[in-house]
């Protein structure tokens, strides 16, 4: 988590050792289901998602770090609330694009 955009929104309370698993993934399924931070074009096989996958992209597939996947499709997968994209994510081979990256402040409303 970071001040800009670019990164899933701040939370407005304390991650907690008990519950920061459960509120990490809820952040990821946050941020994944912004359209400014990650589409999922099915039928042409194509993610355009935050340049954050690039910058840290071996972080989600390297096995030092839970969870971790084979791909960012297949991460993104464990994310994502439509079962037929979470499939296709799963059984496809992807290309990824990345959006610009927004450096503005990252203000809760």
């Amino acid at each position: 988590m970071c001040a800009a955009r670019g990164c899933p929104p701040l939370w407005n309370h304390a991650y907690t050792g008990a519950a920061v698993k459960d509120q990490l993934a809820t952040a990821m399924t946050r941020f994944l289901a912004n359209p400014t931070q990650c589409t999922i074009d099915v039928h042409r096989r194509l993610i355009r998602i935050s340049k954050v996958f690039r910058w840290y992209g071996s972080d989600f597939v390297s096995k030092k770090f839970s969870p971790h996947a084979k791909s960012i499709a297949k991460f993104i997968a464990e994310y994502v609330s439509d079962d037929d994209t979470a499939a296709a994510l799963r059984s496809r081979s992807w290309s990824i694009k990345y959006f610009s990256y927004d450096w503005r402040l990252n203000i809760q409303q």
